[in-house]
């Protein structure tokens, strides 16, 4: 069983599209999510974007099956 994520997709896409248009700053984001002030989720989400879309951010089919 993984673990479930504390953020939607739609909640990590929109906050990263309103950091990159520049609607909203890094600490206003970071307030109305819940992140850490310093904003290093932030940050980790927008290079996730960049590198692979929004696919970046659905969940991971790993470790479904355990060895014995």
């Amino acid at each position: 069983m993984g673990r479930k994520s504390k953020y939607t997709i739609e909640e990590k896409v929109q906050a990263v599209q309103d950091y990159k248009i520049g609607k909203k700053g890094i600490a206003q984001i970071c307030n109305d999510l819940g992140l850490n002030r310093s904003g290093t989720d932030l940050y980790r989400w927008v290079k996730q974007y960049d590198q692979y879309g929004e696919s970046a951010f659905l969940p991971k089919k790993s470790n479904k099956a355990y060895t014995k």
